[in-house]
């Protein structure tokens, strides 16, 4: 735990948090601290679940989605790689499987797999 806090720290002092919060079109409508907490309280979650990625949080960002659904949509893709992706068979058999598990946000997760190449 200790480790974490640290390198949250770290990404909280660093060029990349700067980027995020100096990036306007992540969450326009909410301004100065506001906007600051909100950002700092959502990519928290994700640096929670292990992803640290800016780029990543960004697209889930931006995509609209829920951060709970983004890192799933994540770890999925991270876990079915590109290749298979791109080969229909087998992503039908991933669709098949995984909307099997995830229940009502299959179609939200599912549908976003593909920003997180």
């Amino acid at each position: 735990e200790y480790n974490n806090k640290e390198l949250d720290q770290e990404f909280y002092n660093s060029y990349e948090w700067q980027n995020l919060l100096d990036d306007d079109t992540l969450y326009p409508e909410l301004k100065g601290r506001e906007r600051k907490t909100a950002l700092r309280d959502i990519v928290q979650q994700y640096r929670d679940s292990g992803i640290t990625d800016t780029k990543k949080i960004t697209t889930g960002i931006r995509a609209g989605l829920d951060p709970e659904d983004a890192i799933y949509a994540i770890k999925l893709a991270e876990n079915i790689g590109k290749e298979d992706w791109e080969n229909p068979t087998i992503r039908a058999d991933y669709q098949e499987r995984y909307k099997a598990v995830l229940g009502d946000s299959a179609d939200v997760i599912w549908d976003n797999i593909d920003k997180f190449f």
